[in-house]
């Protein structure tokens, strides 16, 4: 399922500062890639609605289910609450050169640890 398409505005328009500050908050990581425009993201499931708000504002095209076929065809791939069987799946529709960003559960409760990793 394609959330955006390249064509639609990108700007926070929400006359909430606060829902605006917690989309750039929730995406924050982005400024660790060389590029912070995300291109084309695959953010697979399970989802969380803070996340998918925000890949929605900072990627050209977000897909919240990689479609059969789009081997090899992200720049970023988002993994959230995944386990480790999801990364093979993550690995595979990841352009060559692309980035793979998870949230993992941490150690402690509330806690959720960075992972990002380049395929290169």
């Amino acid at each position: 399922m394609s959330v955006r398409t390249p064509t639609e505005p990108t700007a926070l328009e929400s006359p909430d500062d606060a829902w605006a500050l917690g989309v750039a908050r929730r995406a924050d990581w982005r400024f660790l890639l060389p590029r912070p425009r995300l291109g084309r993201v695959a953010y697979l499931a399970p989802h969380d609605s803070g996340l998918v708000a925000a890949l929605s504002v900072v990627s050209d095209v977000l897909e919240l289910a990689a479609p059969r076929g789009t081997l090899g065809s992200y720049d970023v791939v988002v993994l959230t609450g995944a386990r480790r069987r999801h990364i093979a799946r993550a690995r595979a529709i990841l352009r060559h050169g692309g980035w793979l960003y998870a949230e993992v559960p941490g150690l402690r409760r509330g806690v959720r640890p960075l992972a990002l990793a380049g395929r290169g």
